[in-house]
């Protein structure tokens, strides 16, 4: 097809659309984004391992169970589990409730989000922006794994959009909103605790006429806040926690600590190297040690924004001249370095990034991706001859062609045997009570979960852990002494795997007593080996 068709056939796609006013647009832009994610949570053959969790805070909060909501790992209440019990009313499915949840709150973020970018954008950009958030595989495969993250992007965006709007329309009561929506936000993830200070700091040194009034008008809901939260302090006795704010400066000082432990390991390494290693490794390995961390974070970041929407970014970012006209630029690009700079530190706690977590810088970064957007836009019609409406609807076809098909194949098919050994276990016990099942492996959460899923009872998968107890202390010394952990515990099953199990004086495969055990399915996973399923006689 030579350009001049192509070009043709772009405008009669662009003339389609042009029918359409702006909300059936943004309506369309939705329902493709909810459907895609109902698409990928059906593709997806398992709830992630957090679900355990949450679905004892649902439960506990379904049930009454008050005293219960935060003694199984997490210790805070978040929307996730509340509107979780709320759908359960509807659909008496524990499963089907959980992914509703992320679902409906990844799906509703891009309300805020397209009005975000509208006050900055024309109706084409902010269309476009919209739809690559909506199929940026971060925020689909994250938003429909059970979890806190939804709830707090779309809280994060309406706080963006209540401040962008009250700073660039002069609404002094949509600043009140603003710091209800990142305080709600930073109940659901600590971090958001960036936006709000970000924030009043910005109000405070960068506000103009009237900025004590606005920064009181910001700050009153957090003051607000602060005084339920000492108000619910009462029901810490009863164990319930609705912030976690004060895990901020111990994270800090962690991260610090295990910066300064590892150099001091490195350093011993260079005078009393492993064999095989010369000691200038390990010199420069400890005074190279902070870019070792930088490396994981920005390896984090391209590959949660998606290496093609990095490009936009970087071009966004580096466009200068569009800065100083669109109006708080410097308030977006100082979210983003300050959560580059969270996140980093993050970095350096635990040598590892998930791309879930980018989204504290990926949510300011719209501004920039539009930038970006925008100079594609602008060289399509140079360059190419293009009209504005054609090079549009090219754009939105090459988002969704780069995107799309990457969330439209099967996940996490492998860790399907778990469901299926939690499906066995529950059809062979029923729903009177819960299980109790010990299981040295990785795979505890996941056949606990599905194990005790239709059980109107708490099951906390997380009590070793919980507890301080090691896994690998359970199986002891001998076969007798693991048998008495077992019935100590009033597990009624056993699982073993291959490649997991700790064996020190004995092997339960080998050793197991008829008399006490009985093998009542076998299994095979990839990571694991072979997984054999005890049922206690």
């Amino acid at each position: 097809m030579n350009s001049s068709a192509f070009n043709s056939a772009m405008e009669r796609l662009a003339a389609a659309f042009g029918r359409l006013d702006e909300r059936a647009v943004v309506a369309l832009i939705l329902l493709g984004a909810l459907a895609l994610r109902v698409t990928r949570a059906l593709l997806t053959a398992v709830v992630n391992t957090d679900a355990a969790v949450y679905l004892y805070q649902a439960k506990a909060l379904y049930f009454g169970l008050w005293s219960s909501v935060n003694t199984c790992s997490i210790k805070s209440v978040t929307a996730h589990p509340i509107v979780t019990a709320g759908f359960y009313l509807l659909t008496r499915d524990w499963i089907v409730s959980m992914r509703a949840a992320s679902i409906l709150f990844g799906t509703l973020t891009l309300v805020p989000f397209y009005g975000l970018a509208r006050l900055f954008f024309p109706f084409r950009t902010s269309c476009l922006v919209t739809l690559l958030f909506a199929v940026m595989h971060v925020f689909v495969s994250a938003g429909v794994d059970v979890g806190r993250d939804p709830a707090y992007w779309f809280f994060s965006a309406c706080g963006l959009y209540f401040f962008a709007a009250a700073v660039k329309r002069e609404r002094l009561w949509y600043f009140p909103l603003a710091g209800i929506a990142f305080t709600l936000a930073a109940w659901n993830r600590v971090e958001a605790v960036l936006y709000l200070a970000v924030t009043a700091l910005y109000l405070a040194f960068r506000g103009a006429e009237g900025r004590w009034k606005k920064l009181l008008a910001y700050v009153a809901p957090l003051l607000a806040a602060v005084g339920i939260v000492l108000a619910l302090s009462a029901l810490s006795s009863r164990g319930v926690h609705w912030f976690r704010i004060d895990e901020i400066p111990a994270r800090i000082k962690e991260a610090l600590h295990v910066y300064r432990n590892l150099r001091m390991q490195l350093a011993a390494m260079i005078y009393n190297p492993p064999a095989g290693f010369p000691f200038q490794f390990f010199e420069s390995a400890r005074s190279l040690l902070w870019l070792l961390g930088l490396g994981i974070l920005l390896k984090g970041a391209v590959e949660a924004f998606f290496y093609p929407f990095t490009a936009l970014f970087v071009i966004g970012l580096f466009d200068f001249k569009k800065w100083r006209p669109s109006g708080l630029a410097g308030y977006f690009a100082a979210l983003i370095a300050c959560g580059f700079v969270l996140l980093y530190l993050y970095a350096m706690r635990t040598w590892t990034m998930e791309n879930r977590y980018l989204a504290l810088v990926i949510l300011p970064s719209f501004l920039f991706l539009g930038f970006g957007l925008e100079g594609i836009l602008s060289f399509l019609q140079v360059r190419w001859g293009m009209k504005d409406a054609a090079a549009v609807c090219l754009c939105a076809l090459l988002i969704l062609l780069l995107a799309v098909p990457k969330q439209l194949v099967p996940h996490e098919r492998d860790k399907a045997v778990f469901k299926e050994i939690g499906t066995h276990i529950a059809k062979e016990e029923g729903s009177e009570r819960t299980v109790g099942i010990v299981s040295i492996g990785t795979s505890m959460r996941w056949v606990s979960l599905y194990g005790n899923l239709g059980v109107p009872a708490l099951f906390c998968p997380d009590e070793d852990y919980l507890a301080g107890v090691s896994l690998v202390s359970l199986v002891g010394n001998s076969y007798a002494d693991f048998m008495k952990t077992v019935d100590a515990r009033g597990a009624r099953y056993v699982v073993w795997e291959e490649r997991h199990w700790p064996a020190r004086e004995f092997d339960l495969l080998t050793a197991y007593d008829p008399r006490d055990l009985r093998i009542v399915g076998e299994w095979y996973h990839k990571d694991t080996g072979r997984i054999v399923l005890f049922k206690r006689l």
